[in-house]
């Protein structure tokens, strides 16, 4: 008789951590089959985007002026900005 309840006590166990086991197993399934929707969706989107970005653009082309270089600000010399003054050290 004490064997007969071990019995079914052992069977209930299992199957609680079998329907357990079994949901846990649904909710993973789910979840890859959406990141696998997911990630076609992604590889879809980059696809068109390098598409689009193969593509030449149909419009005027733009129009560069050449850059303005400006010479520097103020009047200085090369004796005004000469390498001894720039590393002087105390030394005369």
């Amino acid at each position: 008789m004490e064997s007969l309840l071990v019995e079914k006590k052992v069977e209930y166990l299992i199957g609680m951590h079998v329907s357990k086991l079994r949901d846990e197993l649904l909710t993973a399934t789910a979840k890859i089959d959406s990141l696998s929707r997911e990630i076609d969706t992604l590889k879809s989107k980059v696809s068109r985007l390098n598409s689009m970005a193969l593509e030449p653009r149909n419009g005027s082309p733009v129009n560069r002026e050449p850059v303005k270089r400006e010479g520097p600000a103020g009047k200085f010399t090369s004796e005004d900005v000469a390498i001894g003054k720039i590393f002087y050290f105390g030394k005369s």
